[in-house]
């Protein structure tokens, strides 16, 4: 169990992402190179994971793009803090305290991101599938 100076100290976080391009096809235009990168990752996603065997690139892509950190943008990152007011006799009432950046710039969001880290870099940082 965590105590309430804890929680205090920690920052809850999660990041949204989507592909980098609207298709397939927009990525082959803009860098013909990811574009054959995409297609070996396809194979081993299609021999990995039997739900894709009968995929195209394309659907692939649209489908799992956003989770392959090469293939994808940040297009959304949430923060948020625990606080508590009140006392021992009345007792406390917790609130929470959100940020969100989102843009279709990306430097935004990572500029955003980075501006809370700092802020708050002697903090524990809680998140999803972080490392």
């Amino acid at each position: 169990m965590y105590t309430q100076k804890e929680l205090q100290k920690t920052v809850f976080f999660d990041l949204e992402t989507a592909p980098a391009f609207a298709s397939l096809n927009d990525l082959k235009d803009a860098n013909p190179k990811m574009a054959e990168l995409w297609e070996k990752r396809c194979d081993y996603l299609r021999t990995r994971f039997e739900e894709n065997a009968d995929l195209s690139n394309s659907e692939l892509y649209l489908r799992k793009a956003a989770l392959t950190p090469e293939f994808a943008r940040i297009v959304c990152a949430s923060f948020g803090r625990l606080s508590f007011t009140g006392d021992e006799i009345t007792g406390f009432e917790p609130s929470m305290v959100i940020k969100s950046y989102s843009s279709e710039d990306e430097l935004e969001i990572l500029n955003g991101i980075e501006a809370v880290f700092t802020k708050f870099a002697a903090y524990k940082f809680c998140g999803h599938n972080i490392k």
